[in-house]
């Protein structure tokens, strides 16, 4: 059966600017049908479910956390279910998870490289926050904190802040409460997990294992490992940097999440009245 003798599948999207580029630039042709992205740039699955319940409504934003939870406008957060309207109609939703590395201060998960971002601005350096993440934390706050000015929101999330990565059993945590908050089949996401020498990332590898058996345990969904592509094409034509897909390569990484998606919603059931819509529908930032 060819593609255009099926309906195309409506997709919910929830990650970075390394799954919302490529289906953005997909949709719209033989390949998915609506493509709903649900938040703003979010990284580790601890993250990501705090970021599916504010659109749940069991949280509410603080306006001075705001800026570092990926959230530009925090009015439509007032309480509302807005998840379960973008999830209306999708047959797949599809999940990215990039980072192990977790910033929980006062009950909240923060973005990191939002926060990278300011602490940068306020004079830190990206040696000193990566410190964070080590055995000599103590000593790397000391160091930062004596840079920001006493009493800002900044110093006191370096001195407050717990700055973890986490261990495979949260992960494997984390990604059961993923699946388990939608009725679509999940296509989780994963990372290039070998950087341009070909040498292994421990954080990316760990994380994508552990995507890869909660698959394997639960075959009602699917993980797609985007270092698969670096191993057919070679990582300097599929990435820009450790972080980044080269522009050219976008619509590649597309059409691979594309063909995934289809094949899921496909062996998968599909929701009654399900519609194929042409357009991107983003979630109020």
């Amino acid at each position: 059966m060819g593609t255009a003798d099926r309906e195309l599948p409506n997709i919910a999207v929830i990650g970075s600017c390394r799954v919302y580029a490529p289906l953005k630039a997909v949709h719209g042709g033989n390949s998915v049908g609506r493509v709903t992205v649900l938040f703003g740039h979010v990284h580790n699955p601890v993250e990501i479910n705090q970021a599916l319940d504010l659109l749940g409504g069991s949280k509410s934003v603080p306006s001075v956390y705001a800026p570092l939870l990926s959230i530009g406008n925090t009015k439509p957060f007032d309480g509302r279910d807005l998840l379960a309207a973008r999830l209306k109609g999708c047959d797949v939703v599809v999940v990215e998870l990039s980072s192990v590395r977790t910033i929980a201060f006062d009950n909240w998960q923060l973005q990191k490289n939002h926060f990278d971002s300011a602490a940068i601005k306020s004079g830190v350096s990206r040696r000193q926050l990566s410190a964070l993440f080590k055995s000599n934390v103590d000593t790397a706050r000391d160091g930062i904190a004596k840079v920001l000015p006493d009493g800002a929101l900044l110093q006191r999330i370096i001195r407050e802040a717990t700055f973890e990565e986490l261990p495979a059993d949260r992960i494997d945590a984390e990604i059961a409460t993923l699946a388990e908050r939608f009725t679509q089949p999940v296509l989780f996401v994963g990372f290039v997990e070998r950087d341009s020498l070909d040498q292994p990332i421990p954080q990316r590898v760990l994380l994508n294992s552990r995507l890869a058996a909660y698959v394997e345990a639960h075959q009602r969904h699917d993980f797609f490992n985007p270092t698969s592509l670096v191993e057919t094409h070679g990582f300097a034509t599929v990435m820009k940097d450790l972080g980044h897909y080269n522009p050219s390569f976008i619509p590649t990484v597309g059409a691979a999440l594309a063909e995934r998606a289809q094949a899921l919603a496909a062996r998968t059931k599909q929701p009654a009245g399900a519609q194929p819509a042409q357009g991107i529908a983003h979630s109020p930032r």
